[in-house]
């Protein structure tokens, strides 16, 4: 019984199913080379909301 609990789990682990939740928000600095226009600033990556259903106003 707690080896079909442990497969189920690392099945769902695998598959990409994800639990919704709040993702806070980070300052970054571009090192990159392809930022090269902006490369060494520092940018603030927003918060958001990780794998729900969006609602929108009309």
């Amino acid at each position: 019984m707690i080896l079909s609990k442990k497969l189920s789990f690392i099945d769902l682990f695998a598959g990409g199913i994800v639990n919704p939740h709040f993702r806070r928000g980070y300052f970054k600095r571009l090192e990159s080379d392809f930022c090269k226009n902006n490369k060494g600033q520092i940018i603030f990556v927003h918060e958001t909301v990780v794998n729900t259903q969006a609602k929108t106003l009309e």
